[in-house]
């Protein structure tokens, strides 16, 4: 059975096939429903216009790489641009895309020019942009007339002193120079010469940062001037009507698989809130009452083991300048399962789906925050089908990634 998702009607065919609702942590009352002279004259005689309602996405595609996006006939790449075209978002970041540098990973892949170092954007990198062409060929309507491919860490070795540790060979880990970045797709132009791709930030210069406690538990000694982001800290801005919407945008390090992790997927945590305080050091602040919303897979869960610090996450999501706002799906693993956003053995090629979720790691990872000036979403979800209620639905899913994608309507 295949669900054939409207423009904003998707929310009433939802509401049978996941847990559509959106909520803060604490429950909180909705906002209440338009009345009925919204719209409307005023008082005044006045024709009042009415709020832009934008459609925002978010989507970890695991390691979308160049091979794959060219390749028509591959399967994971299909699914996601299959669900994509289904929720018909108005802007969506991407993660895990490669930067598609030519001859990397394949011979004659077609690619940008090498940028010299990272925290460059476009430059002729066209992933995003085939990502859209992929998803428009799934529904003619849904169009990106602006894309974005960001360069960040990943892949890229460490020039300077690895203190005879193998955790600072790379800036970032990737098994080559961009392996892993930030993608945005937009029906709205992005400012392009406003796009700030924060990749240099020395650790060190992070304030109240884990340095030392990094030494102490495993003797490791982070050296001088290695980056605190993992790939990159993203600022981008999109023209939307007659306002402009920030995208701050962050792919964290996941808090396993090398000792100095658990302490730096923390430490960028913590440099996004300060950033969001205006207090990261030498980074210009976003403009004083920006509109913005913190996207990206933070790697790390309120509530749930994953191996991160206590409280790493909550420095974001309970950050003051944004609404601590979660969608819910079918997973159910965890205290609060139905906001999980990751489903451990799934996004392989290999037409393998999972049996049964309950014997597969679930956790909240994949965020969308608006600034409060923004306030909380009308609506949103994750897209994780119920796998006994539709099992078609959840085996697309599977088969895209990994992580699940997640919607938010917001209105500016």
């Amino acid at each position: 059975m295949r669900f054939d998702f409207t423009r904003w009607g998707a929310a009433a065919t939802l509401c049978g096939l996941i847990a559509c609702t959106s909520t803060n942590r604490e429950e909180t009352d909705p906002d209440p429903p338009c009345q009925a002279d919204c719209g409307q004259a005023g008082s005044g005689g006045t024709p009042q216009v009415g709020p832009t309602r934008v459609r925002m996405g978010h989507f970890n595609v695991r390691e979308c790489s160049t091979d794959k996006i060219v390749d028509p006939n591959d399967q994971q790449l299909t699914a996601a641009a299959d669900i994509i075209a289904r929720f018909a978002p108005d802007i969506v970041g991407l993660n895990e895309l490669q930067y598609d540098i030519a001859n990397l990973p394949m011979s004659g892949m077609p690619g940008a020019p090498m940028p010299s170092t990272p925290g460059a954007f476009d430059g002729g990198a066209e992933n995003a942009r085939r990502m859209a062409d992929l998803v428009q060929a799934n529904n003619a309507e849904v169009e990106f007339v602006d894309t974005l491919t960001t360069l960040g860490n990943s892949g890229f070795y460490w020039t300077g002193d690895t203190m005879g540790q193998n955790s600072f060979v790379l800036r970032g880990w990737g098994e080559w120079r961009g392996r892993h970045n930030t993608g945005v797709m937009s029906r709205y132009p992005i400012l392009k010469d406003q796009v700030r791709i924060i990749t240099d930030f020395a650790w060190e210069d992070l304030p109240d940062n884990k340095i030392a406690e990094i030494e102490a538990a495993t003797g490791i000694i982070v050296p001088s001037g290695f980056p605190l982001f993992e790939k990159s800290l993203n600022i981008v801005p999109i023209q939307v009507e007659d306002q402009v919407l920030y995208l701050v945008m962050l792919h964290t390090v996941p808090p396993a698989f090398d000792p100095i992790n658990p302490y730096r997927n923390h430490d960028e945590l913590h440099g996004l809130a300060l950033f969001l305080d205006g207090q990261l050091p030498g980074i210009e602040p976003l403009p004083a009452d920006a509109k913005f919303i913190v996207m990206g897979d933070l790697n790390a869960d309120p509530e749930d083991g994953d191996g991160s610090i206590a409280g790493a996450i909550q420095q974001v999501i309970e950050h003051p300048a944004v609404v601590g706002w979660f969608p819910s799906g079918a997973g159910f693993k965890g205290q609060n399962g139905q906001y999980n956003t990751y489903l451990s053995g799934c996004g392989y090629d290999d037409g393998t789906t999972v049996q049964d979720p309950a014997d597969k790691w679930q956790m909240q990872l994949d965020y969308m925050l608006p600034s409060t000036n923004i306030g909380t979403p009308l609506e949103g979800a994750v897209f994780w089908p119920d796998h006994m209620e539709n099992r078609p639905d959840f085996d697309l899913a599977c088969h895209a990634s990994d992580h699940r994608f997640v919607y938010a309507d917001i209105e500016l």
